[in-house]
C-alpha cells in the first residue's frame, strides 16, 4: 500500500497509465539510486576517515620509533663514558652496574659485551637480564 501522499493518478477505467506507472517507477528508481549513491558518499567518507587515521598512526609510531633510538644512542654514549670512568678508576662494581645497565639499552653493546666476556659473566648476565626484564634502575619492565 502506498502512503497518502503517494496518488499515482487513474484514467478513466480506474486504473493507472502505463506512463503514469513508468514515471512512478522511474521516481522510485531515482529515489533509490539516489540513497544508494548517498551510502556510496558515506562508504567513502568512511574510507577516507580510516585512511587518514591510519596514515596519522604510522606517522605517530615513526616519530615515536625515532625519538626512542635518539634517546637509547644518548644514554649509551653516557652509560659507555661513565663505565670507562669507573673502569679507570678501578670501580669494578660501578663498572659493572654502567655495563649492565648498557646491556639493557642495547644487547648488542659492542663494549659491555666485551667487558663480561673478559669478566667470563656474559652468559650469566644475559640470562638474568632475561630472565626478569628491567628498567635501567632495576625496579621491573612494568614500573
Amino acid at each position: 500500500m502506498l502512503p497518502a501522499c503517494v496518488q499515482i493518478p487513474l484514467n478513466i477505467l480506474g486504473t493507472p497509465s502505463f506512463m503514469d506507472v513508468l514515471m512512478f517507477k522511474t521516481l522510485c528508481c531515482g529515489s533509490l539510486l539516489l540513497l544508494a549513491v548517498v551510502a556510496g558518499q558515506a562508504a567513502d567518507t568512511v574510507e577516507r576517515e580510516t585512511v587518514r587515521f591510519n596514515d596519522a598512526i604510522t606517522r605517530l609510531d615513526f616519530a615515536r620509533d625515532q625519538a626512542i633510538d635518539a634517546v637509547k644512542v644518548k644514554s649509551l654514549v653516557s652509560l659507555t663514558n661513565l663505565a670507562k670512568n669507573r673502569t679507570r678508576s678501578n670501580d669494578v662494581k660501578g663498572a659493572t652496574a654502567a655495563w649492565r645497565a648498557a646491556l639493557i639499552v642495547d644487547r648488542e653493546q659492542v663494549e659491555a659485551r666485551a667487558f663480561f666476556t673478559t669478566a667470563g659473566t656474559l652468559e650469566e648476565v644475559l640470562k638474568a637480564l632475561d630472565a626478569k626484564p628491567t628498567d635501567l634502575l632495576g625496579l621491573g619492565g612494568d614500573q
